[in-house]
């Protein structure tokens, strides 16, 4: 099932669907579904707030080394996005977290060097090669 069919779904079930990673969307939408269609303002016990999920709170922590200053957003092996501490702040990885979530993409964090500045167009780049 497509993203966007899994939000409409959990919308029609009263699941939060907004900012919810495609995984745990699907699980929620199949647990919601097997239970019976039962309304997001029922008390859960397993959710006794009925925000979010508790896998979503867990599942970007697993992941993170500990020692890293770039967050990449890539949608396949093509780089979407780079989220770096000096231009993102401390929360820089939450950030690219959320942007990947919404639009479904893949996290890699990275400890960055110093970077090479181009003369001619002032670009800032990594010297590793890939």
């Amino acid at each position: 099932m497509k993203y966007k069919d899994l939000q409409k779904k959990a919308k029609e079930l009263g699941l939060p669907y907004v900012g919810v990673s495609a995984e745990v969307l699907e699980r929620s939408v199949k647990k919601a579904e097997a239970v019976g269609n039962k309304p997001a303002k029922e008390e859960d016990p397993d959710n006794p707030n009925n925000s979010e999920p508790k896998e979503q709170e867990t599942s970007g922590k697993t992941n993170k080394p500990k020692d890293f200053n770039v967050a990449v957003v890539y949608d396949g092996k093509r780089e979407v996005r780079r989220y770096t501490l000096g231009n993102h702040g401390d929360n820089f990885a939450d950030l690219a977290e959320q942007f990947a979530g919404h639009k479904g993409y893949s996290v890699e964090y990275e400890k960055d060097g110093p970077m090479v500045v181009c003369p001619n167009c002032n670009y800032r780049f990594s010297p590793k090669n890939k």
